[in-house]
């Protein structure tokens, strides 16, 4: 049989330690776990030599009345402020590995990876990709 007793928060410091909030007078540090982007230049380096991207992003240029949703910047196209990959490419399989198996990604699920994804990216079959991936 499991007894439990009440200790009060003076005889039982390690937890009452996680049962209080953090005193609001003091300068409080919050950590917010995002995903670092640290491999934009692995990014670029794929997307450079990419061939269906480098012609999708001369379409735009040229003619970006015919591209509603997308634009160009930073040499980055994005496809309603996302930044837009073609299916396939390598660094898809490193995105899903940082948004969903690393410790900041949490192994969330299908819809929370999607989410968390979809924030910042957009390729054609990304709710494929993830759930495959999930799974």
């Amino acid at each position: 049989m499991i007894m439990i007793q009440y200790h009060s928060g003076s005889s039982n410091q390690a937890t009452d330690a996680f049962s209080r909030l953090p005193d609001t007078s003091a300068t409080a540090h919050m950590l917010i776990f995002v995903p670092c982007l640290t491999f934009l230049g692995a990014l670029r380096l794929q997307l450079d030599t990419h061939y269906e991207y480098c012609q999708k992003s001369q379409l735009i240029l040229a003619s970006p009345v015919n591209h509603p949703f997308f634009s160009i910047t930073q040499g980055l196209i994005l496809h309603k402020g996302r930044i837009w990959l073609p299916w396939g490419l390598p660094i898809i399989t490193t995105l899903l590995l940082e948004y969903h198996a690393t410790p900041t990604g949490g192994h969330a699920g299908v819809a929370k990876t999607l989410a968390r994804l979809s924030e910042n990216f957009h390729w054609d079959g990304i709710w494929d990709d993830v759930a495959r991936f999930v799974a």
